[in-house]
């Protein structure tokens, strides 16, 4: 598996990946949008033959904060480690760029993502009302580094 930055040419398969494993739904340029806001918080895991598995794009919210807007590895990929991966390479670039803070939202319903971001020392810190498009709460989730 190689992890690097997201590139523009990755923004299809990126998107497709998303419409299998988030269950809102996104407009296509979404991570162009992303790129612009904070480039070294857009990362891309992939295949040798430099294939696109899964993503993590995150903006920086604050001078020390970072906000995780979309996280998502395709289904065959799951329980292989690469979503582990893809968030400890962010948090070291995240650090290096003077990040304090690492946020995110996650449904609650999503105890699967929870339980991953509880192991990775993320904890709940409140619910927001009506987040999602749907009108569904999200759990806050923050992480110190």
């Amino acid at each position: 598996m190689i992890l690097r930055t997201s590139r523009q040419g990755d923004f299809g398969e990126l998107y497709r990946i998303t419409l299998d494993s988030l269950d809102e739904i996104f407009q296509p340029d979404i991570f162009h949008y992303f790129q612009m806001q904070w480039p070294s918080g857009q990362l891309c895991a992939c295949t040798l033959d430099d294939r696109p598995v899964g993503y993590l794009s995150a903006i920086r919210s604050e001078p020390a904060v970072a906000r995780i807007m979309m996280f998502a590895v395709r289904p065959n990929a799951r329980s292989k480690g690469v979503g582990n991966m893809l968030l400890s390479a962010f948090k070291q670039k995240a650090m290096l760029d003077g990040i304090r803070t690492i946020m995110l939202e996650v449904r609650p319903t999503n105890s699967r993502a929870i339980s991953f971001y509880a192991r990775n020392g993320f904890s709940q810190a409140g619910t927001i009302d009506r987040f999602y498009n749907d009108g569904g709460s999200a759990v806050k989730m923050i992480l110190s580094i």
